[in-house]
């Protein structure tokens, strides 16, 4: 025969156990909340939970949620609270005024009525309410739920717990009526069912979860050890776990143990035993506490590092384009002026400034490289490579002019998007173009773009000096000059680092005395990837 339950509290507890029960029960599920209410009676569930959404979608439950507690704990056989009950730190315990406002209104419309405590409590919790409230039909069940699996640890639970008063008939028999109603939704055979007084229960449900509270500490612990000794910690867990005794199971680091319940049923359980032998239940609470502070101190230590590589690539960016074009405008007036024939010390002190400009930006190259370094996941978006080629060609076009090189453009038109960072694409370009102006006299310099295999080829090739053959293979490695002794040979060392971050490739095909194509590529954008 049906039972007709009401649930107080629709969170993962509360959920969970009314979808349960539902199967073979009429049962009303409470929550304050309009739209959580609106959507479990539409057959979806507010929370997730694989379980619960594919019970509320697919089974023939008799389930309604509702916003008139009154009327459903009017009716109810049975009332299962499972309003939240967070933890007061500076009283040290649990707030349970929610538990509290729950059994006043079944007390004033429904007093003969079961109500079964699935909330986290105090330990003496279930005892000190039942004689301040004079009710003696209050009954305690720990639940023992994973977020996100309550349904499936419900239908599937290691042992089922009731907490009862074991000298009195009645409510043993209510307790074990509770416990087949629970058996029956469970699709579990053989699950081992313990009865015991109501703080027995209550310090079961403490002790298991600061117990998992400490395993979680324990390999915490292993690995901030082994982060700080430069160790392998999968390693030194693995080893570990295949110990039987101690086994594979709930062994995930995390930045602490804040997942369902388990840190206030540690520290609540510390605060119970106040005047007992508390020293590992007190070093688990603390171990906890040093590792989310740790953790918070090493997210700040991130997030500055962060900013300041953010910052000190927008400056290097800044700095050397403004140098580039320093130089550049520096090495024409000192052309002009040797062309003038003005006296030749101050065409030598130009080209000093010259080359001392190239030096600086070849540093604030590898300031940027070292930036990126901290955080090498700089913004990439989709970027019109052809429409950035042109326009920084044409920065450099009055320059090559002035010098007397003539710039070709052959850039395709519509060329498809990539995705990628302007600066760091400027750059490589800059870099590229830089190098074809520094080797290049009275020649010319021809840029062309275009598609090519889902890549977007861009070229830069001139009728320079040339490479010698020798160093041809190795002008993309740190610290290598390919043509000259000026800059610092990280150039193209950094366009390639810079390219293979954005998915492609760099070739370089040289002739001594006949000129140098540098090509790069990058992967044609594939949209919403």
């Amino acid at each position: 025969m049906k039972k007709k339950i009401a649930v107080a509290g629709t969170g993962y507890v509360g959920l969970s156990i009314a979808t349960l029960l539902a199967q073979h029960n009429r049962v009303w599920v409470v929550d304050i909340l309009p739209e959580k209410v609106a959507l479990i009676n539409s057959k979806k569930s507010p929370i997730t939970d694989k379980e619960i959404e594919e019970y509320l979608a697919t089974k023939d439950l008799d389930l309604t949620a509702t916003l008139d507690a009154k009327e459903a704990y009017a009716n109810a056989e049975y009332i299962i609270i499972t309003t939240p009950t967070n933890y007061d730190s500076q009283k040290n315990v649990f707030d349970t005024s929610a538990v509290e406002s729950v059994i006043e209104l079944v007390m004033e419309c429904n007093p003969e009525a079961i109500m079964v405590i699935e909330s986290a409590i105090p330990v003496g919790y279930t005892k000190s309410i039942r004689e301040k409230t004079g009710s003696s039909n209050i009954i305690f069940n720990p639940e023992f739920l994973t977020e996100s699996r309550a349904l499936y640890d419900n239908l599937y639970p290691d042992r089922i717990i009731i907490g009862t008063d074991l000298n009195d008939e009645r409510l043993m028999a209510a307790a074990h009526t509770f416990a087949q109603l629970l058996q029956e939704g469970a699709i579990k055979d053989n699950i081992a069912v313990l009865f015991m007084g109501f703080t027995e229960a209550e310090a079961v449900k403490l002790f298991a979860n600061t117990y998992l509270a400490l395993r979680v500490s324990y390999f915490n612990e292993l690995v901030t050890y082994a982060e700080m000794m430069g160790l392998n910690a999968g390693q030194i867990m693995e080893g570990v776990c295949l110990d039987p005794r101690i086994g594979q199971h709930y062994n995930d680091p995390s930045i602490g143990y804040d997942v369902h319940s388990l840190p206030k049923d540690a520290k609540q359980l510390l605060a119970d035993y106040d005047n007992a032998p508390k020293n590992l239940i007190k070093a688990i609470v603390e171990s906890n506490g040093i590792r989310k502070r740790l953790a918070a101190e090493n997210t700040a230590l991130d997030k500055m590092n962060t900013l300041k590589s953010e910052w000190m690539q927008t400056i290097s960016h800044e700095a050397r384009t403004l140098l580039s074009v320093l130089s550049s405008y520096a090495g024409l007036v000192s052309l002009e002026l040797r062309q003038k024939g003005v006296e030749k010390q101050a065409a030598d002190d130009l080209d000093t400034i010259v080359f001392g400009a190239q030096r600086v930006a070849d540093l604030i190259d590898s300031l940027k490289r070292a930036a990126m370094s901290v955080d090498k996941t700089p913004e990439r978006i989709p970027l019109d490579l052809g429409g950035l080629v042109r326009q920084t060609a044409m920065l450099y076009a009055p320059i090559l002019e002035r010098q007397g090189v003539c710039l070709e453009l052959d850039i395709a038109e519509e060329l498809p998007l990539v995705i990628g960072s302007t600066s760091e694409l400027s750059q490589v370009l800059f870099n590229l173009m830089q190098n074809a102006r520094n080797h290049t006299e009275q020649g010319q310099v021809r840029i062309s773009a275009s598609e090519k295999e889902n890549h977007i080829a861009v070229t830069v090739a001139d009728t320079g000096c040339g490479i010698k053959p020798e160093l041809l293979p190795h002008v993309t490695e740190r610290g290598v000059h390919g043509k000259t002794k000026h800059g610092s040979g990280l150039g193209l060392y950094f366009c390639k680092e810079l390219i293979k971050d954005h998915g492609g490739t760099i070739a370089i095909e040289s002739e001594e005395g006949q000129g140098t194509a540098v090509t790069f590529t990058i992967p044609v954008w594939k949209g919403g990837e």
